[in-house]
């Protein structure tokens, strides 16, 4: 009975330990295929890319919608290079406005103090 039990045992761990990994090196899950249509562009949060790794097989596009969800894309697909666009150039409008809101406050400041 004892060597049927280690037997299992055995098997089990063996199976356990050749399973494929689920998650990235940065403890990430990992996309397995893409989402091909569109999502609206106004309710994504942020993306980040995802790189052909051991553990990940596909490159892809990881957008972070509301509410914890995570949607992968592919770049070959025409709303995904649109978003892209879309989300970097309202990142540099953004920095551009706060770049300018600051140098607006720092010439108040300088006019007050003469």
């Amino acid at each position: 009975m004892i060597t049927v039990t280690t037997a299992l045992f055995c098997i089990i761990l063996g199976l356990l330990i050749s399973a494929p990994a689920t998650c990235s090196q940065n403890s990430k899950i990992c996309c397995t295929r893409y989402r091909r249509s569109p999502v609206p562009i106004q309710r994504i949060k942020g993306y980040r890319e995802q790189p052909v790794t051991e553990n990940c097989r596909i490159e892809a596009i990881i957008f972070y919608m509301p509410d914890k969800i995570e949607v992968c894309a592919t770049q070959e697909d025409a709303w995904v290079r649109r978003a892209l666009a879309l989300l970097s150039f309202s990142l540099d409008v953004d920095l551009k406005m706060r770049t300018s809101f600051a140098n607006l406050n720092l010439l108040l400041l300088l006019q007050h103090c003469e």
